[in-house]
């Protein structure tokens, strides 16, 4: 699997946001150099846990936003090599991304609704 730069730096930015991940056989992952692998055995996902950064494809990042209430999403594409992609929240918030590719959009979208969910009530 081959994953962008973009991709990886927004994945990193997603664990640092606290991301939950409960590694699956299968799961694709990043390590802190820079090396792309992926689950394959129940030993493997502890330690990529504990010690990687997750690289969740787009149908757990689906999963994931229908489990927090964000469904249909929009996409537009706004400059050449951009992508914008917007989903509307269960209290019918506009939750937008943009980036040089569909995932990317989606790991930016991820992280700025777990930053919103860490902010404490207006």
């Amino acid at each position: 699997m081959r994953y962008t730069k973009e991709e990886i730096s927004r994945a990193r930015d997603l664990r640092n946001a606290g991301l939950e991940w409960r590694p699956r056989l299968g799961d694709w992952f990043v390590t802190n150099d820079g090396f792309v692998a992926f689950v394959q055995g129940n030993g493997d996902g502890l330690h990529a846990k504990l010690h990687h950064t997750w690289l969740p494809h787009w149908s757990q990042c689906r999963d994931w936003l229908r489990r927090h209430g964000f469904t249909h999403p929009e996409f537009a594409r706004d400059d050449i090599g951009h992508i914008r992609i917007e989903f509307i929240g269960p209290q019918r918030d506009i939750v937008s991304g943009t980036g040089g590719t569909d995932l990317a959009c989606i790991y930016e979208i991820m992280s700025k609704i777990i930053e919103r969910k860490g902010r404490p009530p207006n």
